[in-house]
């Protein structure tokens, strides 16, 4: 996993946290991993998030929620199968599918 720059080769998954109110700017770069680093089964209950919530072919969401100075912005890339994406998703979530993207895109920093 890296803090700095972005890795570009391969599939994988990165994930930005913006906001909070825990937030530190000097620590908000991108946490990138591998796919084939991680746990399969981690990276199965991934794709099927990506999929349930149609990460591919939905539109960008940054700035479709209400603003709430304590409220946090993900902004998730995933490099897969010939696809990549990178998806602002603002809190609150729309969808319970974005909810469940993003507690997994989470689990894949550790």
């Amino acid at each position: 996993m890296t803090g700095s720059k972005p890795e570009t080769g391969g599939d994988l998954v990165g994930v930005t946290i913006f906001g909070g109110i825990a937030h530190f700017p000097s620590r908000a770069g991108e946490r990138v991993r591998h796919l084939a680093d991680l746990d399969p089964t981690l990276v199965a209950e991934l794709l099927t998030a990506a999929e349930a919530s149609d990460l591919f072919t939905c539109p960008d969401l940054n700035g479709a929620a209400s603003f709430r100075p304590d409220a946090r912005t993900y902004s998730i890339r995933l490099v897969h199968g010939g696809h990549s994406r990178l998806l602002t998703v603002p809190e609150p979530f729309e969808a319970p599918e974005l909810a469940q993207l993003v507690r997994t895109v989470r689990r894949c920093r550790a």
